[in-house]
């Protein structure tokens, strides 16, 4: 159901001409993937700081966190 969602309004924003579309779409962009480049740093350091590092429980908690 969401990719034919995304389809539908994936094939409004390519016939449109807006003004300003690029950076509305960069925007969005951007905001969708921040938090995940935000929680990077401090989850190799809560990994790290719990021994998981190189192990397979850190991957696992690591994957489950995502």
């Amino acid at each position: 159901m969401s990719v034919v969602g995304g389809e539908c309004c994936l094939c409004a924003w390519s016939g449109a001409f807006l003004k300003g579309r690029a950076l509305l779409l960069m925007t969005i962009l951007s905001v969708s993937m921040f938090p995940q480049v935000a929680v990077l740093s401090g989850m190799f350091e809560l990994i790290r700081s719990l021994g998981l590092y190189n192990n397979h429980f850190g991957l696992v908690f690591s994957c489950t966190w995502f």
